[in-house]
């Protein structure tokens, strides 16, 4: 099953992806709404793919994907 994490401070946007990827056979699907939990949960639950917003509170995306690579 490939994983997928989106990470994002957009909940109406998470949802609609959670909601419309869960249900596609093969993904398992995760969403975290700032960069610091995201990076926490990227390193423990290893995504194939991450789906990552520029303007995260707290650390911008470009400043995570840095620390994700």
């Amino acid at each position: 099953m490939a994983k997928l994490l989106i990470i994002t401070h957009d909940e109406l946007l998470a949802k609609a992806y959670v909601a419309h990827l869960s249900r596609r056979e093969g993904f398992s699907v995760e969403h975290r709404p700032t960069g610091q939990s995201g990076l926490r949960y990227a390193r423990v639950w290893k995504p194939e793919l991450i789906l990552l917003d520029l303007t995260l509170p707290g650390m911008h995306g470009l400043d995570l994907l840095k620390w994700l690579s």
